[in-house]
C-alpha cells in the first residue's frame, strides 16, 4: 500500500524493483542501498534454510522407499545426507542457469503452495479419524471451515500461474510422480 501510494501511476515504469524505487524516493540513494542490502540477507536466508530443509525432506523420502535410495546415503565424517544436498543443489543451479529468475521464483511458490494443499487436505482427513487418544491435542477452531478456506485460497491462487508456469508446474509434478512410481516398481521387483 505504501508502495503504491508513493509511486501512484508510476508504478509500471518501477516493476523491477517497486520498494528499492520508494525507497530511493524517501530516503535518497542510502534508501536504495539499505533495501538492496537487506533483500541480499533475506535472500541469503531463505536460500540456507532452503539448503539445509529440502535435501532432509528427500532424504527422508529415499529412505522411507518413496525416493531413489540413493538419496539415503549420509555423509561418514559430517552426517548429512550429502547426495541429497548435492542433489538439490544442482537442480537449483540448472534452474538458475537455464531458467529465468521470475519464472524459478514463480514455480517454486507454487510448488510450496502446492506442499500446503497436501497438508490442508491431511488436516481434513485427520478430522474425519476419530482419535480417542487421551492426550490433549490442538485442534484448529471452526471444524472444516479453515481447511475448506486454505483450500479455496490455495487453488485460487494456483489458477492465476499463466499457461506456461501451469505447465511448468505440472511437468515438475509428473517428474517426480515417475521418479515415485519407478522407485515403488524397482523396490517391488527387489
Amino acid at each position: 500500500m505504501v508502495t503504491q501510494g508513493v509511486l501512484g501511476g508510476t508504478i509500471e515504469a518501477h516493476q523491477d524493483a517497486p520498494l528499492a524505487a520508494v525507497a530511493g524516493i524517501i530516503f535518497g540513494k542510502g534508501g536504495i542501498i539499505l533495501i538492496t542490502i537487506a533483500t541480499a540477507i533475506s535472500m541469503l536466508g531463505a536460500l540456507g534454510g532452503g539448503i539445509l530443509s529440502v535435501p532432509r525432506i528427500l532424504f527422508a523420502g529415499a529412505r522411507d522407499g518413496l525416493m531413489p535410495k540413493g538419496l539415503s546415503k549420509i555423509h561418514p565424517r559430517f552426517s548429512t545426507p550429502y547426495i541429497a544436498v548435492l542433489f538439490y543443489a544442482s537442480l537449483g543451479l540448472l534452474f538458475a542457469i537455464f531458467g529465468a529468475f521470475k519464472q524459478l521464483a514463480i514455480i517454486a511458490s507454487a510448488s510450496a503452495l502446492i506442499i500446503y494443499l497436501g497438508a490442508v487436505l491431511a488436516t481434513l482427513k485427520l478430522r474425519k479419524i476419530d482419535s480417542s487418544t487421551s492426550v490433549k491435542t490442538f485442534k484448529v477452531p471452526g471444524g472444516f471451515i479453515i481447511p475448506t478456506l486454505a483450500i479455496g485460497v490455495i487453488v485460487w491462487l494456483l489458477s492465476n500461474l499463466s499457461k506456461q508456469e501451469l505447465i511448468g508446474v505440472l511437468l515438475f509434478i509428473l517428474a517426480f510422480s515417475l521418479i515415485y512410481l519407478l522407485t515403488k516398481f524397482l523396490k517391488k521387483k527387489n
